[in-house]
């Protein structure tokens, strides 16, 4: 049933309905002004089907679109604004942008100008914190609802950025629930291993969710850099704690899914070319890894 729903979501009837849809949503209220609430949840639950979409990343490009246009009419509606800078955060190819009368050239302008109308939304202010990447931000945003995970993760992020592992760790640390907060368990496991505890890190990082799971805080679209992340700090812990094998295996998955760090770790650490060179001999491993391991090996002194 979600296969049927999701191809023809993509098909050209499927985009006509959801732009009907828009358009009900959008419908005059008694006082003949747009019901910008009934249109915001609109604008968000769209954002948080795309992970149904065919094509994700073209669900997010519209959304974006979408809410902006939406934003001309309904400048100070939370929800819009939201599905946005969500839409942004995940890789919506719309800057520059005019959006509410204002004109944004990234993300983090368009946080601001959504901070500047909604400073009393953690949803908004933990966007901000996390475009600006300051502990001030962050923990202006955790201040407004100390139960929303995602700001404590934000704090938590500004706090490592800045040196501070075992300030991270204890924002984290206490938290429940911090396995529905794409990338909050990879963090804590950054912080942990920061630390000087790997073993604490594994454990963290082997909590990070599924893209797809249906209990996560904030829509991702199917983003799979958070469970990339996981993978590359997953195997730092590995080799701090001097378990090569399993380091280089967890590396060559994380630099084959496109992590820059693990792939520099791997080409750079000279106590993982023994275990490198064992997993040449793996006929199992996916096409992506075999080709990264020769090339490793030909630009390895």
């Amino acid at each position: 049933m979600i296969h049927a729903l999701t191809k023809f979501q993509t098909t050209a009837a499927g985009m006509a309905l959801w732009a009907l849809l828009a358009a009900a949503a959008a419908g005059a209220g008694s006082s003949g002004k747009p019901d910008c609430a009934r249109l915001g949840r609109w604008h968000e639950d769209r954002l948080r089907s795309a992970w149904m979409a065919k094509e994700p990343e073209g669900r997010v490009d519209a959304g974006f679109r979408e809410a902006a246009e939406a934003l001309k009419n309904c400048p100070n509606e939370e929800r819009i604004w939201y599905a946005l800078l969500r839409a942004a955060e995940l890789g919506a190819r719309g800057f520059p942008a005019e959006l509410a009368g204002d004109r944004a050239e990234n993300l983090g302008d368009a946080a601001e100008l959504a901070a500047r109308r909604l400073p009393r939304s953690v949803r908004i202010m933990t966007m901000l914190a996390r475009a600006r990447g300051d502990a001030p931000a962050a923990r202006a945003a955790a201040a407004l609802d100390p139960s929303y995970l995602p700001a404590q993760a934000a704090l938590a992020a500004a706090l490592l950025k800045s040196g501070d592992a075992q300030g991270a760790r204890a924002a984290l640390d206490p938290l429940k629930g911090l396995e529905h907060v794409a990338g909050g368990p990879t963090l804590l496991a950054r912080a942990r291993l920061a630390a000087g505890d790997p073993d604490g890190a594994l454990q963290a990082a082997s909590q990070e969710p599924s893209s797809i799971d249906p209990l996560l805080v904030e829509p991702t679209a199917r983003d799979e850099r958070p469970r990339r992340a996981a993978f590359e700090v997953s195997g730092m812990a590995q080799l701090a704690a001097g378990r090569y094998e399993k380091a280089a295996r967890l590396l060559l998955l994380a630099a084959a899914e496109g992590s820059d760090s693990a792939r520099s770790v791997l080409r750079s650490d000279g106590k993982l070319r023994s275990a490198l060179e064992t997993l040449t001999h793996n006929k199992s491993l996916p096409a992506a890894q075999r080709s990264l391991l020769r090339e490793l090996r030909t630009r390895t002194p």
